[in-house]
C-alpha cells in the first residue's frame, strides 16, 4: 500500500523493526529502542530517503503512532503487502513493481524508473538473489549500528551501483 510519494524519489529504505530498531537489549519490545531510532533518523536525514515499512509491525493499526511516539521522524510512504507463505523479498519486489520503482542492472528486464537506489534493512535473509546487494543485514542481538548506518549512507549517497556493492559485501553473505 502506497500512502504517498514525493514526485521523484531518489532512494527508498525498506525497514524491518524487530532485529533493527528493537533488539534483544531493548527494554520495552513494544517500542523501538531510542538509540536505534536516533541512528535511523540520521540515515534518513543524511540521505533524504523515503521509508516503506516491511516489518510485521505493519499489521498493527497503530504502527505509525508507535513509531512517532518512539521518536521516528521519517517519510513513511507506505507498507508492503502481506502474501501468505511468501517471503519478504517477494513483498518488497511486488511493492517496487506495483509502483514502477524497480530497475536494477542485476535484473536487466526490469522497467526503467526514476528511483535511484533502495536498501533493505532487515535481520532476516528471505530475499531474492538480486535483492542481496541491497540488503544491509542486522542481527537480533545488535540491531542497527552506527557502523552499518555509515555504510547505508555511503551507498545511498554514492554513485555505486548495486552490483558493485555486492562485490564489496560478498564477505557478509559467506557468514
Amino acid at each position: 500500500m502506497l500512502l504517498y510519494m514525493k514526485h521523484n524519489p531518489l532512494s527508498l529504505i525498506f525497514l524491518d523493526i524487530d532485529g533493527v530498531l528493537v533488539t534483544a537489549k531493548t527494554k520495552d519490545p513494544s517500542r523501538p529502542d531510542p538509540e536505534k531510532v536516533k541512528i535511523f533518523n540520521e540515515i534518513v536525514r543524511r540521505t533524504g530517503a523515503q521509508v516503506v515499512l516491511s516489518s510485521t509491525w505493519r499489521y498493527d493499526k497503530n504502527w505509525f503512532q508507535v513509531m512517532f511516539d518512539a521518536g521516528l521522524r521519517v517519510d513513511f510512504i507506505g507498507v508492503t503487502e502481506q502474501f501468505d507463505a511468501l517471503h519478504r523479498g517477494v513483498e518488497i519486489h511486488t511493492f517496487l513493481l506495483e509502483h514502477n520503482l524497480f530497475h536494477d542492472r542485476l535484473y536487466p528486464k526490469s522497467p526503467k524508473s526514476s528511483m535511484h537506489k533502495y536498501v533493505i534493512i532487515d535481520d532476516d535473509s528471505d530475499f531474492m538473489s538480486f535483492q542481496l546487494p541491497h540488503l544491509f543485514k542486522t542481527t537480533w542481538e545488535t540491531g542497527l549500528t552506527e557502523e552499518m548506518a555509515e555504510r547505508i549512507v555511503g551507498y545511498l549517497n554514492s554513485g555505486m551501483k548495486a552490483d558493485e556493492v555486492l562485490e564489496l559485501k560478498a564477505h557478509e553473505y559467506l557468514m
